[in-house]
């Protein structure tokens, strides 16, 4: 495979599609160089096509990871030792190093929250129309409720009684930090009691450290890893005023953390 190939097929994809996309994504840190030729050639000829590097393709990482576990094992050859590692591992120069988070992505306070599961569900209450800026994705599909030899939920399991873990941002300047929030691709969230740190990932490489947790959040750090990682790594971001309990947030990301995928 070069990056004629690939350009060239992801053409005819395009010229074949009733609807033309306007951003193209891809998560291959190792086809970085290739893609970004391929997918340049492709975007110079096709006025308002972004591409963009991201951990975000998350109806791409449910097939690959449907496939892994019931296509592959099934094929001559297959040899368990040889699956990668997971999508967002980080290289190891880089395992740990987040920089510093811009000024525009800072808040003021930072709380371990919960909401109900149900509410991602359809016919819950958390709605793009009701989440101000942000983005939501599919509950469902991350958790394979419709392919119960993937998901991680009991069958038996009461979906009303599970809690999705997130983390408040909370500021009175709540609505230029959510869109300050827009500007970047963000992938995850990512509570480090050992180191105690708050971390954002963004983009295909990039961390932010968002907040130092002190000796009382240890805890609420290791609940949240636990409680996201049980939930094929499901969790959210929302931006608010300190004062807005009761008032729609600035901002809504539901995110799936993806670094344990063998995609």
């Amino acid at each position: 495979v070069n990056s004629v190939k690939v350009r060239e097929a992801i053409e005819s994809v395009i010229a074949q599609a009733p609807v033309k996309p306007t951003v193209i994504k891809y998560f291959r840190r190792q086809m970085v160089n290739m893609l970004s030729i391929a997918l340049g050639v492709t975007a110079q000829n096709r006025a308002g096509l972004r591409v963009l590097p991201s951990r975000t393709t998350h109806a791409l990482f449910c097939w690959l990871e449907q496939r892994h576990r019931q296509v592959y094992p099934s094929m001559d050859g297959y040899d368990r030792s040889l699956s990668p590692a997971g999508v967002g591992d980080r290289p190891a120069a880089l395992a740990g190093a987040a920089s510093r988070l811009p000024d525009g992505l800072r808040g003021e306070q930072y709380a371990f929250v919960t909401l109900p599961l149900s509410e991602f569900l359809p016919g819950g209450g958390v709605t793009s129309d009701n989440v101000g800026v942000g983005r939501l994705i599919d509950a469902a599909e991350i958790l394979q409720l419709n392919n119960p030899d993937l998901s991680p939920l009991d069958n038996c399991e009461d979906i009303s009684s599970i809690n999705v873990p997130g983390v408040a941002i909370l500021s009175r300047r709540s609505e230029p930090l959510a869109m300050s929030l827009t500007a970047i691709e963000l992938a995850a969230v990512r509570a480090d009691s050992s180191t105690r740190q708050l971390v954002l990932d963004v983009g295909l490489d990039d961390s932010y450290l968002l907040a130092r947790l002190d000796e009382g959040q240890r805890d609420e750090a290791a609940a949240f890893d636990k409680a996201k990682s049980q939930l094929n790594g499901l969790h959210f971001v929302v931006v608010q005023r300190p004062d807005d309990d009761e008032v729609a947030p600035a901002g809504f990301w539901l995110l799936r953390d993806v670094a344990d995928l063998p995609v």
